[in-house]
C-alpha cells in the first residue's frame, strides 16, 4: 500500500464501498487493507491498527455465539426484535427475531473512532455467514409454513422475513421467487409496500436491471449526495414511490450522510 497516493488509495476505496454489499471475500480483504492504510502513518502503524480491528472481530464472534446459545446481556433488552422475541407467540416466531437481531446486531467496537470503518469491512465475512445461515433457516419456513403473513403473525413479523431476503444479494435467483410469492400478498393487505418496492428494487439492481422506486442508491463522492442507481421510469418516479407509501425521494435522499472528496476552500 505504501508505493500508492493518498488519492490512488481514496480511489480505490470508494470504488469498492460502491459494491460493499456485494464484494468478494478478495475484495473484502483489499478494502479492509486500503481502509488501514488511508489510517496509518506507517507499516508499524498499519499493523497495530490491524491487531486492534481484530481484537475487536474476535470479541464480536465471541458476543454471536453467545446470543445463538440464548444469552443477551440485559443492555440489549430494549432492543426492538429482542422485545418482540419475548412476546412472541411461536417457536418460529422467536428465531425468526433473535435472527433479524443477529443482522442489526453491531456493538460499538473497542477501537479507535479512526478504526470504525476498518472494523465494519473486517465484520463483512461474518456478517454474510449470519445473513446465509438466516436464509436457509426462511427457506425451509417458507417450505414448510409459508410466509410470515400479518393476518396469521404481525407486521413486525412481516418485516423481519423480509430483511432475511434482502439481505441474501448472492442469490438474486431466490430474491426474485420471494417477489414473485408477495406481490399477491401485496393486494391482500399481508406484507407491506414499501417493503415490497425495496425488494424489487433490490432484484433489479442485482440482476442488472434499472429499479422501479429509486430505493437503492450509493453515495456520490464527488458531489456528497445520496443518488439513486438507475431509475426506470424517472418521469413517474414520485407518484410510484407515494403509490407504495415510500416518501419523495428528496427525502429519502436527506437520511444518508455522504462526504464529498471535493476538498474544502
Amino acid at each position: 500500500m505504501q508505493q500508492h497516493s493518498m488519492s490512488e488509495l481514496q480511489s480505490q476505496q470508494q470504488a469498492l464501498q460502491q459494491r460493499f454489499a456485494r464484494l468478494s471475500a478478495a475484495e473484502t480483504e483489499q478494502l479492509l487493507a486500503l481502509e488501514l492504510a488511508l489510517q496509518s502513518a506507517d507499516q508499524a502503524d498499519y499493523q497495530a491498527n490491524l491487531q486492534q480491528v481484530q481484537q475487536a472481530v474476535a470479541a464480536y464472534q465471541t458476543m454471536v455465539q453467545q446470543i445463538e446459545a440464548g444469552w443477551v446481556q440485559a443492555a440489549w433488552l430494549g432492543n426492538r426484535w429482542l422485545r418482540l422475541r419475548a412476546d412472541a407467540k411461536t417457536a418460529a416466531e422467536q428465531q425468526l427475531f433473535i435472527r433479524t437481531f443477529l443482522e442489526q446486531f453491531e456493538p460499538e467496537p473497542d477501537v479507535a473512532a479512526k478504526l470504525h470503518k476498518a472494523f465494519a469491512v473486517a465484520l463483512q465475512p461474518i456478517k454474510q455467514q449470519i445473513y446465509r445461515q438466516n436464509q436457509r433457516w426462511l427457506q425451509q419456513q417458507l417450505q414448510a409454513a409459508g410466509w410470515f403473513d400479518i393476518s396469521k403473525t404481525s407486521a413486525d413479523a412481516s418485516q423481519a422475513a423480509w430483511l432475511m431476503v434482502q439481505h441474501a444479494d448472492w442469490d438474486p435467483q431466490w430474491q426474485q421467487q420471494v417477489l414473485q410469492l408477495l406481490q399477491p400478498k401485496v393486494k391482500q393487505g399481508e406484507f407491506q409496500p414499501r417493503y415490497f418496492a425495496y425488494l424489487a428494487d433490490r432484484v433489479a439492481i442485482n440482476t442488472g436491471q434499472s429499479q422501479r422506486y429509486g430505493t437503492q442508491g450509493a453515495c456520490d463522492h464527488q458531489s456528497g449526495q445520496w443518488q439513486p442507481f438507475a431509475v426506470a421510469n424517472a418521469a413517474q418516479l414520485e407518484q410510484l414511490r407515494l403509490d407504495m407509501g415510500l416518501e419523495p425521494l428528496a427525502q429519502y435522499r436527506a437520511k444518508f450522510r455522504c462526504k464529498s472528496a471535493k476538498p474544502k476552500p
